[in-house]
């Protein structure tokens, strides 16, 4: 599964669940990062997942995993917890 249909899924896991989606990570594809949630898929020689922060040219590591469903956990818990904060 390719990094943008991995993201997808997740994405219509959270309308299913209705967690907004502007919490999700973009998917790093080697360009300029601008402020925010970022995922990282390493494909070589195993697949293994990263989602970081970036602010001000700051990588700040949110968590690094080789196992797609808990990738799939956190980034929920993630949007999730982002979207309680905002609207308390």
């Amino acid at each position: 599964m390719t990094p943008t249909a991995f993201l997808r899924d997740i994405e219509a896991e959270c309308r299913r669940r209705r967690i907004p989606t502007k919490h999700l990570p973009q998917i790093d594809k080697g360009r300029g990062l601008s402020t925010g949630y970022w995922l990282d898929v390493h494909e070589h020689p195993t697949q293994r997942f990263e989602m970081f922060h970036w602010d001000r040219n700051v990588r700040t590591p949110v968590f690094e995993t080789y196992d797609p469903a808990e990738a799939e956990r956190l980034i929920l818990w993630h949007a999730d917890t982002a979207a309680r904060k905002a609207n308390p």
